[in-house]
C-alpha cells in the first residue's frame, strides 16, 4: 500500500523539482500599483534589454523574462565573464506584485585564447545579487517613468 502511495507523489515531486525556483541567490523587489501581470512582464523585458542582457523572453506559463547570456570577454584567462538574468513574477495580489531576479555568473578559464567565446571554457561562479538588485531597480524605474506603477 505505501509503494502506490509513492506512486502516485511522484509526479508531483518531479515537477516541484522541476520548477527549480529556489535554487541560486534571489533578490526581491514589491512593486505597488502594479499594471497587470502580462503588462508587467513585458516592462520587465524591456527594463532587461535596456540594461543590456541580450534577447530577453517573456515565459508567461513560468511568469518569468529570461535572457540569453550576456558575454564580457576579457584579454586575460579566467577575467571574462558571462551573465543570464531571470526575473520571475513570485505573487501578484491585485495591484502589488512581487518580483525576483537572479543573475547567474560563469567565469571563462580558457588560457590560450580567451577572447574567442566559441573555445571559452566557462565555470559556474556564484550568482551576482548586486546585478539582480540593480536590475530590480531597473524595473522599477521604468514603470514609474512610464507611470505604470512605483515602487
Amino acid at each position: 500500500m505505501r509503494f502506490a502511495r509513492a506512486i502516485y507523489l511522484l509526479p508531483l515531486l518531479a515537477s516541484c523539482s522541476m520548477l527549480g525556483g529556489d535554487e541560486g541567490d534571489w533578490a526581491e523587489r514589491q512593486v505597488a500599483e502594479a499594471p497587470p501581470r502580462r503588462e508587467l512582464l513585458a516592462y520587465c523585458a524591456q527594463a532587461m534589454a535596456q540594461a543590456g542582457y541580450p534577447a530577453p523572453r517573456v515565459d508567461e506559463a513560468r511568469d518569468a523574462v529570461v535572457s540569453e547570456w550576456r558575454l564580457e570577454l576579457q584579454p586575460f584567462a579566467g577575467a571574462g565573464r558571462r551573465f543570464r538574468a531571470t526575473i520571475e513574477l513570485a505573487g501578484y495580489d491585485r495591484d502589488v506584485g512581487l518580483l525576483r531576479a537572479r543573475v547567474e555568473a560563469e567565469k571563462n578559464a580558457e588560457k590560450g585564447r580567451p577572447m574567442d567565446p566559441v573555445l571559452a571554457d566557462w565555470e559556474t561562479m556564484p550568482d551576482d545579487v548586486n546585478r539582480s538588485r540593480i536590475l530590480l531597480q531597473h524595473v522599477v524605474s521604468l514603470l514609474v517613468t512610464s507611470g505604470a506603477g512605483g515602487a
